[in-house]
């Protein structure tokens, strides 16, 4: 839920569905939406993921399948409907469980398990408003299950998951997201650049 009370329910089978109720947790829910075909039979689309931002816009994160499970995302603007699944992995690659966040900004992070030699966890960023970035791969030294994506402020984010193959340990890795430059002009046109601090733990702007 928002901090305007906008609440996104997502349903599962063979295919993947939305309702979303864009005013409080008392409102009516809007008709659920198809977000994609349905995977072939025997084929699930897994457990999906969402994220919603402060200003409403929604994000649903889940597998399909086209010969391989594909990482898609469906997005909705405020106050609109969810577009169509947009394929975020590579064709051809076996990936798994992908998860989404969203950080106080806008920010939006999408992790998945990636089968394909060599196993990894792969990550995309998409700055509010703006398109969904390159993969990133973690090299996780073995076998991955079930990553979990937590963000906090400014791009950071943590990503972890279970290492099987070992005793099922937990292995986390970290991205802190370098500090932004704020732009502003003087009298006479020219820019002058300020760096945003870290805060503690180097995981956002100080106010």
């Amino acid at each position: 839920m928002t901090r305007h009370g906008r609440w996104v329910g997502i349903f599962v089978g063979a295919l993947v569905g939305a309702a979303v109720a864009a005013g409080p947790a008392s409102a009516n829910w809007v008709g659920p939406t198809d977000l994609a075909p349905a995977n072939p039979p025997g084929h699930s689309v897994g457990s999906p993921s969402i994220a919603v931002a402060r200003d409403g816009t929604a994000f649903a994160a889940f597998s399909r399948f086209d010969g391989t499970n594909r990482a898609v995302v469906a997005t909705r603007s405020p106050g609109g409907a969810f577009g169509p699944g947009r394929d975020l992995s590579s064709a051809g690659d076996d990936v798994s469980s992908p998860v989404v966040a969203v950080d106080r900004q806008g920010n939006a992070t999408i992790a998945w398990a990636d089968f394909t030699p060599p196993v990894a966890v792969e990550v995309r960023f998409r700055p509010a408003g703006g398109d969904w970035g390159a993969t990133s791969r973690i090299d996780v030294g073995g076998s991955v299950n079930q990553p979990v994506l937590a963000v906090g402020v400014n791009g950071a984010a943590v990503v972890a998951w279970r290492r099987p193959d070992l005793s099922a340990i937990v292995v986390a890795a970290v991205r802190v997201r370098r500090p932004a430059i704020r732009q502003r002009a003087d009298g006479l046109g020219r820019q002058h650049g300020r760096a945003l601090r870290s805060g503690a733990g180097g995981d956002g702007p100080r106010r």
